[in-house]
This record gives C-alpha cells, sequence and structure tokens, in this order.
C-alpha cells in the first residue's frame, strides 16, 4: 500500500505493540482491538469460505478510536463484496432498459471494473494497519512511521551466534 511501513516478523513470534493507539497517539492504551489477517488476498477474495490459516492479534486502541476501527474494517471487507456485485446486478437492469449489452463479458467487465477502483481507494487510504501472511512470516503494514519504527525497536529477534 501507498503511505505504509512494512515490518515482517516471524509467525510465532509473540508481537508487542507501543503502549499508545495506533490511531490517534494517545499514550498508555489499555484496550485493545482484535485484527485478523489471512494467507493469500486473492483466495480470500475469491474463495471467502475458505480463508487459510488465520492470524489474530490485538492492536492498541483508545475507547474512541477502537470502535471506529472496528466499523472501518468490517466496512471495507463487507464493500469488497457488497459494492462489486451490486454494480454488476445494477448494470444489468440499466442495459436491459437502454438495449445495451448484459452478456457475462459485459457483467464481468463492471464488476471488475468497480473492484479496481475500490481497490485503489482503499490503498490510497490506508487504514492504521493490515495484516498479511505469507509462509512462516507476518507483514504488518502501518500508516504511521514512528509507530512501525517503535514496533520494530520492540519485536527485535536476538542475535544468535
Amino acid at each position: 500500500m501507498s503511505g505504509t511501513t512494512v515490518v515482517q516478523v516471524p509467525r510465532d513470534l509473540q508481537v508487542r505493540f507501543p503502549d499508545r493507539c495506533i490511531e490517534c497517539g494517545l499514550p498508555e492504551c489499555h484496550s485493545g482491538v482484535p485484527v485478523w489477517g489471512f494467507g493469500n488476498k486473492w483466495r480470500r477474495f475469491f474463495f471467502w469460505w475458505w480463508l487459510g490459516k488465520r492470524y489474530k492479534v490485538e492492536i492498541p486502541a483508545c475507547e474512541l478510536c477502537g470502535p471506529r476501527i472496528r466499523r472501518a474494517r468490517t466496512l471495507r471487507d463487507w464493500m469488497r463484496y457488497v459494492v462489486p456485485i451490486s454494480a454488476s446486478l445494477l448494470w444489468i437492469r440499466i442495459a436491459s432498459a437502454l438495449g445495451l449489452p448484459s452478456n457475462m463479458f459485459a457483467i464481468f467487465g463492471v464488476f471488475l471494473l468497480v473492484l479496481i477502483i475500490m481497490e485503489w481507494q482503499f490503498t490510497r487510504r490506508p487504514h492504521c494497519v493490515d495484516i498479511d501472511i505469507a509462509n512462516e512470516r507476518v507483514s504488518f503494514e502501518f500508516r504511521d512511521t514512528a509507530f512501525a519504527r517503535d514496533f520494530v525497536h520492540l519485536n527485535q529477534e536476538p542475535e544468535t551466534d
């Protein structure tokens, strides 16, 4: 994502987060927001019932930002499915009313166009943190570079000789 800092850690590492809100930076946040990450983004979109291996962490968030983060993540996840499907169904209605082609290629084209526009918007306005899993590593994408730097400092792997 643009405007984010990516930090990779081993999957089995018990990660620690800086003791401040990930969204607003309020110090000493004691509540957490559960955030899940799934492997293989393309599989997650097309085969949502088969999510692959799940990775869950609790990110620090203040009482004001916690519910907002939860709502934003839920809304984005639902929009990935609802908006392209709704646009495709709407295209069928408009195409039949105007006499435009409504074959499967046209419907799939509308679906992909809407999906690409939405993903572009999600990339332009990233969440405070996103999680991706690849093999035995977990990638955290942080919007705040200072928070990412502190996260790296707290989760450095010990040097082995």
